[in-house]
């Protein structure tokens, strides 16, 4: 059923004003799809072929749904709609095959969407003994994942970059952090990520930190915060340079390329 619905609604407007025939904060079909969500995953121990392909054709799904290539409208739609799986799918303990579909999809619900954007941000961590935010644990997992799947840490670039994009507010948050020293041992910082990321000797990390590091001088960012961000003066405890600025630390890592 869910592939024959998938098939349906890819690159079909028709289909997909028809998905949304009644008013949006009362789609039927879709409160039907988010039944799936509330199947108690957490307890589930094993996962079955038949649960996990299930799962993965509902991320396709609300893929589809929210694509690029969808009417605007449609887009913002289905976005606001689907704002409320953004928490089931960053904290549920879904089958880890599919982490990396479900940060794609986290992506595709957000991108240039501010509302879902700001709804992001108040989505915390409370596993931990501190309260973290989706953001942060997503890039501690990219910076620091060198056993976790290729696959996933590109996954989570691209969630940075729908992030940060027309995100003045995410842009400037992290910028703030660049060089922001915790009292907190072991206590990192959005900004700090990057920078670890950007000097360790981790080809990925380091390859994404820069990506990262583009988006947040790209796009609408006026020439003052550009010039803001390149005059941090950025100190790592540990780390064998310290106090230098980002274009300091930029031209020694081109001096010391093989």
């Amino acid at each position: 059923c869910l592939s024959v619905l998938l098939n349906l609604l890819q690159d079909n407007t028709i289909n997909q004003n028809y998905f949304k025939e009644h008013p949006i904060q009362e789609l039927p079909y879709l409160k039907r799809l988010n039944k799936l969500f509330k199947i108690d995953f957490i307890h589930d121990e094993y996962w079955s072929p038949q649960k996990m392909e299930n799962i993965h054709l509902l991320l396709q799904i609300i893929q589809t749904l929210t694509s690029p290539t969808n009417s605007k409208h449609n887009i913002i739609d289905y976005q606001r709609a689907i704002r409320q799986y953004v928490r089931e799918l960053a904290f549920n303990k879904i089958s880890k095959i599919l982490t990396s579909s479900i940060e794609v999809t986290i992506a595709d619900v957000i991108d240039g969407s501010a509302e879902n954007k700001r709804f992001l941000d108040s989505v915390m961590n409370n596993y931990g003994i501190i309260q973290q935010s989706v953001l942060y644990n997503l890039l501690n997992v990219m910076i620091n994942g060198r056993n976790k799947p290729f696959e996933l840490r590109i996954a989570i670039l691209y969630f940075l970059r729908c992030y940060l994009y027309q995100n003045e507010f995410g842009k400037n948050m992290i910028i703030s952090t660049l060089s922001y020293q915790s009292e907190i041992a072991n206590h990192y910082t959005l900004g700090s990520w990057l920078i670890n990321g950007y000097v360790i000797n981790d080809v990925v990390a380091s390859w994404c930190s820069s990506i990262g590091f583009s988006c947040l001088i790209g796009g609408h960012f006026d020439k003052t915060h550009k010039e803001e961000m390149l005059k941090v003066v950025i100190s790592i405890d540990q780390s064998p340079i310290n106090g230098k600025t980002l274009m300091e630390l930029s031209t020694d890592l081109l001096k010391n390329v093989n």
